[in-house]
């Protein structure tokens, strides 16, 4: 007979602790949306700049110029680069010659010879080359000048044919701006929402989920490295990190993640909002419409019981968060309530 009876372990995570408290009284005020007449002429002034053309000048050569060389670079007396006609932007990165080489042009005229030594760059395409110095011999072929249109009705429509003129594309700037801003002011709101939420709640987390968010985490990295070519093993060689780190680095976003699915399927609950299975298919079908062929498997597990359960979930936090920002924008006591949207400046297309 076994007096010693066999004793089983077994580690059972807990279930996570969601107190949301008191987070009907929050509140956070929406800040109006506001475009200036400065906006707009800085919206313009990099619009010319996308229009800017190149033309010959006589002077001497300076930022913003574009050159067109002769050159030849060689590297211990071997030639190692030769261009005819390359043009060279002052004041860019300049590929694979780097930003050292154009600060050696400054003041260069047509028809100017220069010779000078730098170190090829550290992205260098020939891994063997890089650092070591480079004799270049430089032929200055052209100083171009840049030119920008002037601001009236052609240059509008130039910009967009749609427009009659420059006042009508300023006043679609303006709108633009508008909807770019408001955009922005969303997407913070809803931060300051789920951080309100976030500060005032009481949340213990199982840290096997937080790891296994840091799991999803690294698999999509895996996924983006490969999709350019490189492995896991070999970005991490070639930064010096240890996989470990790369978790550790993963792990503040990967908590903030869990902690707001939990926070939201909690406000769900408190709120009785409901998902129905008209949602859900609807749901589904927006996803079959986007989905590429790649991810049809995907897909496939969505159309089962428990895919479309975590269907459910993603459109009920969704619904919660709508709630949230509901919550938060009501005016405190005393105040008056908040403009429901911003009005735009008028415009020909919005009047």
């Amino acid at each position: 007979v076994n007096r010693h009876p066999v004793t089983l372990r077994a580690t059972i995570p807990l279930e996570p602790v969601v107190e949301l408290n008191n987070y009907q009284a929050i509140r956070i005020p929406l800040e109006p949306v506001q475009v200036t007449d400065e906006d707009v002429q800085r919206a313009l002034g990099n619009l010319r700049r996308r229009f800017t053309t190149w033309e010959p000048v006589a002077r001497p050569a300076q930022a913003g110029d574009v050159l067109v060389l002769s050159l030849v670079g060689t590297v211990e007396g071997k030639e190692v680069f030769r261009e005819a006609d390359l043009p060279v932007y002052m004041g860019g990165e300049n590929r694979p010659l780097g930003p050292q080489f154009t600060e050696r042009l400054r003041e260069a005229t047509r028809g100017e010879v220069r010779e000078f030594t730098l170190p090829l760059p550290d992205d260098y395409p020939d891994q063997s080359l890089r650092g070591k110095p480079c004799a270049y011999r430089v032929l200055v072929k052209e100083v171009n000048g840049p030119r920008l249109p002037d601001l009236d009705d052609a240059f509008a429509r130039q910009v967009d044919p749609s427009v009659d003129g420059l006042e009508a594309l300023k006043a679609r700037l303006r709108q633009r701006l508008v909807e770019e801003k408001e955009s922005l002011r969303q997407e913070r709101y809803r931060r300051q929402a789920l951080d309100a939420l976030r500060q005032q709640a009481k949340v213990e987390i199982p840290p096997i989920l937080i790891e296994r968010e840091v799991d999803h985490a690294l698999e999509h990295f895996e996924e983006d490295l490969a999709s350019r070519g490189i492995t896991l093993q070999r970005w991490l060689e070639t930064t010096g990190k240890t996989l470990q780190q790369v978790r550790e680095e993963l792990q503040p976003e990967a908590e903030r993640l869990v902690m707001e699915r939990l926070l939201l399927d909690r406000l769900a609950q408190a709120e009785g909002i409901q998902v129905s299975t008209e949602e859900v298919d609807a749901e589904l079908r927006s996803l079959s419409n986007r989905t590429q062929r790649k991810d049809r498997e995907l897909l496939r597990a969505l159309l089962e019981p428990s895919g479309r359960e975590a269907v459910a979930r993603v459109i009920a936090r969704r619904k919660a968060l709508q709630r949230l920002l509901q919550i938060v924008s009501q005016p405190s006591e005393g105040e008056a309530p908040p403009p429901t949207e911003t009005q735009p400046q008028p415009t020909p297309a919005s009047q």
